[in-house]
């Protein structure tokens, strides 16, 4: 092989211990996760096959996880790669009326999605809670995880079970459908490494609301500007304002196509693709 990549925390240690035996092939790993959020045994395991130079390229998708390995060791971090992920514009089909009717959703009131997995730092706990305040509102998950029984108790005790709506996990096309149908995008994640659901909402037109984490502020702003509503990760009054707020005036729907034509600009696969020949070609000779 030319070229080995491996993405996810044990590939990359693997691809790293490679290196020791087979120094032709260009290994990439990438760091999908922070530090904080890895299991302590891998997380040393990186360190160390890190910092001692077996990862010749190691990729972050954004600056925020690259800044969380500020106190690796030199040797480590002078081979980070920042290459932000390359995100298609998706395409929709498919009316609202079809979309909920295939998931027996009723269209009688505003549709508010979230897309990701049923786990507590996704923080779908948040808008469950807020969705007992916001009677004229259904929220839709599709997704499935650990925590699904637990957020089916949470919305019984709540009394909104009839209102919430748990799809389980999806293909990435019939959960990229469920946009067309949505009135407002809610992402309440505790921490993300980049938010890709957040920006397909976004390059989508759909009025989008996220967690004020320090990565979905980098990811989703371009020059200074954003067309997304941050709100504190689980604050539910703030929450529940923000979602009453744009359910009754949404963005201007000029304001959202101008920055989701930044954000395309900014998230091309164009981009991606170039800064990935560019690890390639130096390895070439």
């Amino acid at each position: 092989h030319d070229v080995v990549i491996a993405y996810q925390a044990w590939p990359s240690i693997i691809v790293g211990l490679v290196g020791l035996v087979a120094r032709k092939p260009r290994l990439i790993v990438h760091q999908t996760t922070i530090p904080s959020a890895t299991a302590a045994p891998i997380r040393l395991l990186d360190r160390v096959i890190g910092s001692i130079g077996l990862y010749p390229v190691n990729v972050v998708n954004t600056g925020f996880t690259r800044d969380e390995f500020g106190s690796y060791p030199a040797a480590y971090r002078r081979r980070l790669r920042l290459i932000e992920h390359g995100v298609d514009r998706p395409t929709l089909a498919g009316t609202r009326a079809s979309i909920l009717q295939h998931h027996g959703i009723p269209d009688d009131r505003k549709i508010l999605l979230n897309t990701g997995r049923l786990v507590y730092e996704k923080g779908q706990d948040t808008i469950i809670r807020a969705l007992a305040w916001l009677p004229d509102c259904r929220l839709v998950i599709a997704g499935d995880g650990d925590h699904r029984l637990k957020f089916e108790t949470l919305a019984t005790e709540l009394g909104v079970g009839d209102r919430v709506h748990l799809l389980g996990a999806l293909p990435h096309s019939r959960a990229i459908e469920l946009y067309g149908a949505a009135d407002l995008f809610l992402f309440p994640s505790h921490h993300e490494t980049f938010g890709i659901s957040a920006v397909e909402a976004v390059l989508l037109g759909v009025p989008t609301v996220v967690s004020d984490i320090s990565v979905l502020r980098e990811v989703l702003t371009v020059g200074g500007n954003s067309a997304v509503a941050f709100v504190g990760a689980t604050d539910v009054l703030e929450w529940t304002a923000i979602i009453r707020k744009w359910c009754d005036e949404p963005p201007p729907l000029r304001e959202l196509e101008e920055f989701a034509a930044a954000l395309a600009d900014k998230y091309s696969a164009e981009r991606m693709i170039e800064a990935y020949l560019d690890i390639l070609n130096e390895g070439a000779g």
